[in-house]
């Protein structure tokens, strides 16, 4: 009993041994303590030698609590998912109100969040940083959440009128991005009729799997039309460029227009490929791949033999006759120009 005299030393030495390897931080935090004491037990003997005893302490201190953050980790990703997950829920029921306050609570909790992402964030950087850096991150810090103070601000006066006129304009300007808010809406109808017991799981599936298919098919519908009005500004835009190099009536002018010739048929060939592939069954790629490297052959093969009949062309005497006597006449037009120009005759 206690009275026996009884040694307990062994049975505390023990005691703390199952302490520190069921709790690391506790062992270092009491490392770091008893290393304290001991630079201030020996202040005067490390100044003495050149030392910064506060700096050393400072270091220990930063460092500590590092290693303090770093055991953390675990739990506050954790914490901080559980966070996101609370935010969605609340903003999902605050949406579902649909009023100005409804949305004004949303405002105010995602910059709430949104900052104490940034102190999560702020604290790791400093934790990994030197000790001199942590002014920089500090200020980097505080303009990072003057920022998002600002935007919440900004949002807070922004009235549930002004939304729905923006949200109208939008719809008359960006088409399609209405469209995929109509669709999220009627996603989002569609589970909270499955949660509300208005549907069974099978049919919710098959009904989202609908909507999917719909949504697609009305992509692929948008997808063709913007392609055609891109192809058809991209071939006027072709011929006006070959029209004017044909005006120009140089060597120069007559190489650009086999080089672009050429391009924009390579260019037409790779889209109609591109089709095909898409709507080819898996044993039909090899095939299609086969006919893409032939015709592509034959459109390089055409263009090397029109710069060779261009380079035929340029030898001709005759043909460097008519370019000469064709460059003085566009030099005596520019010459009249230019003095209409001038004098205004």
């Amino acid at each position: 009993g206690p009275g026996g005299g009884a040694d307990f030393s062994g049975l505390a030495t023990d005691v703390q041994q199952l302490v520190d390897q069921l709790d690391p931080l506790a062992k270092v935090t009491r490392e770091a303590s008893d290393a304290e004491e001991q630079l201030r037990a020996s202040h005067e003997k490390l100044t003495a030698a050149g030392y910064d005893v506060e700096a050393l302490i400072a270091s220990l201190k930063h460092g500590t609590a590092g290693y303090a953050f770093g055991l953390g980790a675990a739990a506050r990703a954790a914490r901080e998912q559980a966070q996101d997950t609370t935010l969605a829920l609340q903003v999902r029921k605050l949406e579902a109100e649909g009023t100005d306050e409804a949305r004004q609570e949303i405002v105010r909790l995602t910059a709430a969040r949104e900052l104490d992402r940034l102190e999560s964030r702020r604290q790791q950087a400093v934790m990994a940083a030197a000790p001199g850096q942590i002014g920089e991150i500090n200020a980097a810090y505080a303009e990072l959440r003057a920022a998002v103070l600002a935007t919440r601000d900004a949002e807070l006066v922004w009235s549930s009128g002004q939304d729905q006129a923006l949200k109208s304009l939008r719809a008359r300007l960006d088409p399609i991005a209405e469209k995929y808010r109509d669709v999220d809406q009627q996603a989002l109808l569609l589970l909270r009729g499955f949660e509300a017991g208005k549907l069974t799981y099978e049919q919710y599936l098959d009904l989202i799997g609908r909507l999917g298919d719909q949504v697609e098919a009305w992509a692929a519908a948008q997808n063709q039309a913007a392609d055609a009005v891109v192809r058809t500004a991209e071939d006027l835009e072709f011929s006006n460029e070959i029209r004017r190099l044909e005006l120009e009536n140089t060597d120069e002018a007559r190489r650009r227009i086999v080089a672009l010739t050429t391009a924009r048929k390579l260019e037409q060939l790779e889209l109609e490929r591109s089709r095909a592939l898409l709507e080819a069954l898996p044993e039909q790629i090899d095939a299609v791949n086969a006919a893409y490297d032939r015709m592509r052959k034959a459109i390089i093969d055409e263009g090397q033999v029109r710069e060779l009949e261009r380079l035929k062309n340029q030898a001709n005497p005759l043909a460097e006759a008519f370019k000469t006597a064709a460059e003085g006449i566009q030099r005596g037009f520019s010459d009249a120009f230019t003095n209409i120009a001038r004098n205004g005759k």
